[in-house]
């Protein structure tokens, strides 16, 4: 398995636009053009996932700033899912970042509404491959995400800090990141 960087390209662009909108309700998707505009900035990592045969099987969003790598969007294609392609992607994706304290967010499996068993299948997914629960959750439109970590505690002042600089100005000062107890 290897993350190969995301060529400017339509086409590679096409296919991840196809998987994007698979793979995450809109409610939780970031207009792909701003993505864009953010790894073209540095800001941000954009990778294509192949398998070892060479075939496309996933792609990942890779958010960096300072020593703090947030996985915004990783998404196995369909065709390629429950073939351990993602338990070995993670762990490529854990490796490359190994420097960095990682964190993401993903659906309350606590809360009800939606597809509750997929979202406790999907925690448990992160917990056997070595991810930590944080003690505090955040929202956006509409949906409440619980943060999960690897290589170290990511305070939420740290995490609010990370998604100011990613919205950029003047965005920023339009959003308010939002973070309480679990």
């Amino acid at each position: 398995m290897q993350l190969i960087k995301v060529n400017d390209i339509k086409e590679e662009h096409d296919r991840i636009l196809k998987l994007y909108y698979e793979a995450f309700p809109a409610n939780e998707r970031i207009p792909y053009w701003a993505l864009k505009i953010r790894a073209r900035q540095g800001k941000s990592e954009m990778f294509n996932i192949f398998d070892d045969n060479n075939t496309w099987v996933g792609w990942v969003y890779i958010m960096v700033y300072k020593d703090l790598a947030y996985i915004l969007f990783f998404a196995i294609d369909k065709e390629n899912r429950g073939k351990g392609n993602g338990t070995e992607a993670l762990a490529l994706i854990l490796e490359k970042y190994k420097n960095y304290r990682i964190y993401f967010c993903l659906e309350d499996w606590t809360e009800e509404g939606g597809d509750v068993e997929q979202k406790i299948r999907r925690h448990n997914f992160y917990k056997r491959c070595g991810m930590n629960d944080l003690p505090y959750k955040t929202n956006g439109r509409n949906v409440t995400f619980c943060l999960m970590y690897k290589g170290g505690y990511i305070p939420p002042e740290e995490f609010q800090e990370m998604m100011y600089d990613f919205a950029g100005f003047p965005v920023k000062y339009f959003i308010n990141i939002k973070i309480f107890d679990k």
